[in-house]
């Protein structure tokens, strides 16, 4: 079963990818969870923050002295001893997803694919594979009020030894959070530093790919989790620019867009919101996800 590559903006192939809802849609042959992103397709442009609704621009704002992420930046930290420590919870982390797709349903893939425009009844419609990983993103990671999240049933089965890297990795992405980031410098090491704009933080991100691509001022939605002093992508991101801001606006849920920006980070309909529009307006179209050579 392959999906069929189509055109974007609406004008997507109803014939694209067929999905039972008695199983898992077909990801689950493939690993959806590659190593990282990268923006291969296109070079971004070093852009200025956005201007949210704040109180006032977050990139002027002095950072929390007592952030424990930004303490722990030191160049200390040899190159091959941080990416050989990413590397390998990064492989961790693929095979927890991987058993995590065994706690959902087809129905709820469909049903979140729909939500992002992937999907009309029971058929996908996807223009390149890597789209399901925004679907993947959000029924791992999210789930209505009152309901318990993928990740957190798989977390209540699972048997892992206490102290262990994979009980530490499952603990971190489980309390992996939403994140709009533009990118400071390169860090000291290895990986990038960026600012978290609505928690006005600083990140040290490691990730191979992003290193290699992302300019400075560059801006993008992800999910982080933060196995060691430094954090990682949960496996999406999306290049965030004024264009995106614009269409975002409108496509909020009233409600939502009049909250505090903590509170709108948090909120499941907020990274939804921004994958949605991402896809519809063709901004998707910029990332390629790649397995980083193990010698990088």
């Amino acid at each position: 079963m392959s999906a069929a590559l189509g055109v974007r903006r609406g004008h997507r192939t109803s014939s694209s990818l067929q999905a039972d809802t008695s199983e898992i849609p077909v990801e689950r042959r493939a690993p959806p969870f590659r190593e990282s992103p990268d923006r291969l397709k296109e070079d971004l442009r070093a852009v200025q923050p956005p201007r949210l609704a704040a109180p006032e621009s977050a990139v002027t704002v002095a950072l929390r002295k007592d952030n424990a992420l930004a303490n722990d930046i030191r160049p200390s930290n040899r190159r091959d001893e941080v990416l050989a420590r990413y590397r390998h919870l990064r492989e961790i982390s693929k095979r927890h997803n991987q058993n995590i797709l065994d706690f959902i349903s087809g129905d709820a893939f469909l049903h979140q694919a729909r939500r992002l425009g992937l999907a009309h009844g029971k058929t996908l419609i996807l223009d390149d594979m890597d789209e399901m990983n925004d679907v993947h993103d959000l029924v791992i990671h999210t789930a209505q009020a009152g309901r318990a999240r993928a990740i957190d049933r798989y977390a209540r089965s699972a048997r892992l030894v206490a102290g262990s890297d994979e009980a530490l990795v499952l603990k971190a992405m489980r309390a992996a959070r939403f994140s709009i980031l533009v990118i400071e410098r390169r860090h000291e090491a290895a990986g990038l530093v960026a600012t978290d704009l609505f928690r006005r933080i600083e990140v040290w991100l490691v990730d191979i790919g992003l290193e290699s691509s992302m300019p400075e001022g560059a801006m993008m939605a992800t999910r982080l989790y933060t196995p060691e002093r430094f954090s990682m992508t949960a496996g999406v991101n999306v290049p965030f620019d004024l264009e995106i801001v614009e269409d975002l606006h409108a496509a909020l849920p009233r409600r939502l867009g009049e909250g505090k920006l903590a509170d709108l980070i948090d909120d499941r309909r907020f990274a939804e919101t921004i994958y949605r529009v991402a896809l519809a307006d063709g901004i998707m179209d910029r990332i390629a996800y790649r397995d980083v050579p193990q010698d990088t």
